[in-house]
C-alpha cells in the first residue's frame, strides 16, 4: 500500500515538470517562428536596393520556375524574378505593371514583389486583338512585317487570303490575336487597308523647298513632314532652296511623291543676278585637295581650286587625292553649289583622266600630266596619228599603282598647238543660238557665246534653241573645238 502511494506522487511531481517546460518553450516558439516563416524575405533585403519602384511592358519570354522576360515600354528587356509566385495565368504577349526593385548593381534584374496583369493574351475574353501599322516588308506568301504605332516591329501571318493590293508603306488595320510564347508574331484573321500607297490617286501638296538635289528630285516640308520629290521632267529652272511650291504627284511610302508636277508659287529669287553661271550646272573634272565635311571639299580643276557644296552626303569612299566629276552651279570666283559628285576614280580604279601629253613613247604608250602628276598611259590599241606633245586628251582606263593608267583609250584630243587657252579640255552646257553648217554652230552657255566647231558633222534634228552639253577645248576667248555634242533638251 506504502509502494503504490510512493509512486503516485512520483508520477505527479514528473507531470509538474513537464508542464512547466511546455509553458517555458511556448514563448521561445512564438519568437522563431515568424523569423522562420520568411526567409526569402530577410535574403532580399541583403540585397535590396532600396528604390521600390512600379513599372509596366510586355512579357516576351515566359521562363520556367519564378522568372519571365519582359520589354518596359522604354524598350529596354530586363529578367523578372518574382518573390513568392508568378500568376498561372501569366503568358508571352501580356502587358504586366510590376512592383519590386532591382538587383543591387544590375539593372537587368528587377525582384517583383507583385504582378499585376493588365491584359492577358490568353484570356478568352480578351485573345483577340487589333494592332495598326505600317507594312515595312510584303515577304513572300501570307506574311508581311509591321511597325506598331509603338515603334514595336511584328511579323504578321494572314490565316487566309493576304489582299492583292497590299504593298510596302500601306497603313493597315489586323485583327487576330499573338502566337503563344512570341509577342513578335501575330496571326490575323482579317486585314484592313487603310492607307494604300500604289493607289493611283494623286493629290496636291503645298509646301517650301529644303533642297535641290538633281534637275528631276528635290526636298520640301509640307504639313510639317519633309517629303522627297520626284517630278516627270525637268524641274523648273528657277527653282531653288526656300522657293513655295505647288506639287501634283502620288504619295508613295511614308516620305516620298513620285510622278509630280512642280509649279513654283514663289520664287526666292537669292541667286538671279549674283553670277552669269548661276543658272547653270556646268561640270567640273579635277582632284580632291581636302574634305572638310560630309557635304564640303575642295577640288583643283585645271590649276583653280573650288569650294564645293553637295546637295547630299558625300560618298564614304571619297578621299583626299581622288580625281572626280563634279555637276554643280558656278556662283562667285570659286565655289560651286548645290553639286553631285560622280566618277570617283581613286586606285586601281576605272575613270577618265584630262590632261596634257607630255611624251610619246611608242605606238601605244605615252605620257601625260593629269592635275600636277604624270602618268604612263598604256591603250588597248594604237594611238591616233595626229597626237603630238603638248596636246590636251581625254583619256578612260584603269589606274594601277601610283602613276600607271592600263587599258585606256584615248578621246578627245585638242591640239596643243592652237591659240589660247588649248589645255582647257571641259564640259559645257548651254542653248543653241545659231547653227552655221554641219560642223559648226553657236551656243549660249553661262552668260557668254562660244562659236563650236566639232569632230564629227552634226546631228540633223539640232537646231536654234536646243539645250546641249558640248565636251571640248576652249581656244582663244570664244571658241570650243573639236568638240563633241548631246543634245539633253530639243525644241
Amino acid at each position: 500500500m506504502q509502494t503504490t502511494k510512493n509512486t503516485h506522487n512520483t508520477l505527479k511531481k514528473l507531470f509538474g515538470i513537464i508542464t512547466a517546460g511546455a509553458f517555458a518553450i511556448a514563448p521561445l516558439a512564438s519568437v522563431v517562428t515568424p523569423a522562420e516563416a520568411a526567409p526569402f524575405v530577410l535574403a532580399a533585403d541583403n540585397d535590396r536596393n532600396r528604390d521600390v519602384r512600379t513599372i509596366e511592358g510586355v512579357v516576351v519570354n515566359d521562363t520556367a520556375g519564378r522568372e519571365f522576360n519582359m520589354r518596359q515600354s522604354n524598350g529596354q528587356r530586363i529578367t523578372v524574378r518574382v518573390q513568392g509566385g508568378k500568376p498561372r495565368r501569366l503568358s508571352t504577349g501580356d502587358r504586366v505593371r510590376v512592383t519590386g526593385f532591382f538587383r543591387r548593381n544590375d539593372n537587368n534584374i528587377f525582384r517583383a514583389d507583385s504582378v499585376r496583369i493588365l491584359d492577358n493574351q490568353n484570356n478568352s475574353n480578351s485573345n483577340v486583338h487589333t494592332v495598326e501599322g505600317i507594312v515595312v516588308n510584303d515577304s513572300a506568301g501570307r506574311e508581311f512585317n509591321l511597325r506598331r504605332t509603338n515603334g514595336q516591329r511584328i511579323r504578321v501571318v494572314v490565316n487566309g487570303r493576304e489582299p492583292k493590293r497590299l504593298s510596302v508603306g500601306d497603313r493597315v488595320r489586323v485583327t487576330g490575336s499573338f502566337r503563344r510564347n512570341d509577342a513578335d508574331v501575330f496571326r490575323a484573321d482579317t486585314v484592313q487597308i487603310l492607307d494604300n500607297q500604289n493607289s493611283n490617286t494623286s493629290r496636291t501638296f503645298n509646301g517650301r523647298v529644303t533642297d535641290v538635289e538633281s534637275d528631276q528630285r528635290f526636298n520640301m516640308v509640307s504639313d510639317g513632314k519633309t517629303y522627297n520629290v520626284t517630278a516627270s521632267s525637268r524641274l523648273p529652272r528657277r527653282l531653288e532652296e526656300g522657293d513655295t511650291v505647288r506639287v501634283y504627284g502620288r504619295r508613295s511610302g511614308d516620305n516620298d511623291i513620285v510622278n509630280a508636277t512642280v509649279v513654283v508659287t514663289r520664287n526666292t529669287g537669292n541667286n538671279n543676278n549674283n553670277n552669269n553661271n548661276n543658272n547653270n550646272r556646268d561640270t567640273f573634272i579635277g582632284r580632291v585637295t581636302d574634305v572638310q565635311s560630309n557635304q564640303r571639299f575642295d577640288i583643283l580643276v585645271n590649276g583653280t581650286t573650288y569650294n564645293v557644296t553637295t546637295s547630299s552626303r558625300l560618298p564614304r569612299d571619297l578621299d583626299k587625292g581622288d580625281n572626280v566629276r563634279v555637276v554643280g552651279r558656278r556662283t562667285g570666283d570659286n565655289d560651286i553649289v548645290n553639286a553631285t559628285v560622280t566618277g570617283i576614280q581613286g586606285n586601281n580604279t576605272e575613270g577618265t583622266f584630262i590632261g596634257r601629253v607630255t611624251e610619246i613613247r611608242s605606238s601605244q604608250r605615252f605620257d601625260v600630266l593629269v592635275n600636277g602628276k604624270t602618268y604612263n598611259v598604256t591603250t588597248t590599241s594604237r594611238l591616233p596619228r595626229d597626237l603630238n606633245k603638248g596636246d590636251s586628251v581625254r583619256i578612260y582606263g584603269r589606274r594601277t599603282g601610283d602613276n600607271d593608267i592600263v587599258e585606256a583609250r584615248v578621246t578627245g584630243v585638242a591640239d596643243g598647238n592652237s591659240n589660247g587657252n588649248s589645255s582647257s579640255l571641259r564640259t559645257f552646257i548651254g542653248r543653241v543660238t545659231d547653227v552655221e553648217s554641219d560642223k559648226r554652230f553657236d551656243m549660249v552657255s553661262g552668260g557668254q557665246t562660244y562659236n563650236v566647231t566639232v569632230s564629227s558633222r552634226l546631228s540633223r534634228r539640232l537646231k536654234r534653241g536646243d539645250m546641249v552639253r558640248v565636251f571640248g577645248a576652249r581656244s582663244g576667248d570664244n571658241n570650243i573645238t573639236n568638240a563633241t555634242v548631246s543634245i539633253t533638251n530639243n525644241r
